[in-house]
């Protein structure tokens, strides 16, 4: 079209060149076409530069059409809710009531996706279908320090609650309790070895804080099972990192189930002001046990960090972006790194 719009004015210069408006004209035609096809073709190239870097293909997505077979929560909708058999499991605060607040917890039908929530899936499925793309690029635009300082604005409230899953060796919680004066604080931490220099570092960092930690992970029933030790990148089932990094010794991890966790520290009662989770990928169970009752709905703040790594999870990019999607019933993003970081707000 651009090169039938110059052939046209070629052609027509001998009778515009007459005078000296013609001319002005002419040559504003001119440079009105030379700065459309530079922009044109700027553009195009930008965008085909972030599809690249993104990982991003403009294809329809297929094997996540709805409703589909992934594993969720909407069984035994009308089987009671009991007290857990986790005695060494505390309330997490003592105003609790002896039942753990069982009759405050109800199980609740998850609704499939909406017409208005479909499209906004198929956009995270196409925007996250080459995770470690988005991974790499949203990592180096990450303040690794926002997990904790993003939090500072609850230091003005009273009796501050965080839940950490995943709690290593206690990283995110020397630097989350100082952020917030977390009154109470939860950590749990399945690998015995790690578990074990997680309260020798509680014990240095002399907190004014209730903090209680747990030697067991969180699975959708109760189990035990061998984990290969690689340091912070340890999880059940990442065979590749196990094989590269060549994890010298295994442990014998605890799994309980999720509800059973929950229950027990009387969520049922409160609100949880922060619930901050890094398991290397039982994030998607936790999330999907809670979205499949009325708990879901007692946290303020949800902060975790998706693991597309871990083949456990099943189809890792449907689930979680359906989880996404689900989560925005009752929460709104408050700060995202795809990949890398994320976190919601409870609506008001």
């Amino acid at each position: 079209m651009l090169g039938d719009m110059l052939r046209r004015l070629i052609h027509q210069l001998p009778s515009w060149v007459k005078n000296m408006s013609q001319k002005r004209i002419f040559w504003k035609t001119i440079i009105a076409v030379v700065v459309i096809s530079i922009v044109s073709y700027s553009l195009k190239n930008l965008m085909t530069h972030l599809k690249d870097l993104l990982g991003i293909k403009a294809v329809r997505v297929t094997n996540c059409d709805l409703p589909s077979d992934l594993p969720f929560i909407n069984e035994q909708l009308t089987s009671p809710i009991r007290i857990p058999d986790l005695p060494q499991v505390t309330p997490i605060l003592p105003s609790t009531k002896s039942n753990k607040c069982i009759n405050m917890i109800k199980r609740k039908h998850v609704k499939d996706l909406s017409s208005v929530e479909i499209p906004s899936f198929h956009y995270c499925v196409e925007g996250n279908m080459i995770p470690e793309n988005v991974q790499e690029f949203y990592l180096r635009r990450l303040d690794y320090n926002i997990t904790s300082k993003f939090f500072s604005f609850l230091k003005g409230k009273s009796d501050v609650v965080i839940i950490e899953i995943g709690g290593y060796t206690g990283q995110l919680l020397r630097r989350l309790i100082p952020v917030t004066d977390a009154k109470h604080y939860v950590v749990i931490e399945p690998v015995p070895s790690f578990y074990n220099t997680l309260n020798k570092n509680i014990k240095t960092f002399n907190f004014n804080t209730s903090i209680r930690t747990y030697n067991f992970g969180l699975s959708r029933s109760q189990k035990e099972m061998d984990i290969g030790i690689v340091g912070d990148a340890t999880n059940l089932s990442r065979k590749k990192v196990i094989q590269k990094r060549r994890a010298k010794t295994t442990e014998k991890v605890r799994l309980v189930s999720v509800l059973d966790f929950f229950i027990q520290l009387g969520v049922g009662c409160h609100k949880i002001d922060l619930l901050t989770i890094n398991c290397e990928g039982c994030e998607i169970d936790v999330l999907e046990t809670l979205l499949s009752t009325n708990l879901i709905e007692n946290f303020d703040y949800i902060q975790f960090q998706p693991h597309y790594f871990a083949p456990h999870v099943g189809n890792f990019l449907c689930r979680y972006c359906r989880l996404r999607q689900l989560l925005a019933r009752t929460h709104e993003v408050v700060y995202n790194f795809p990949q890398v970081w994320e976190a919601w707000k409870r609506k008001q």
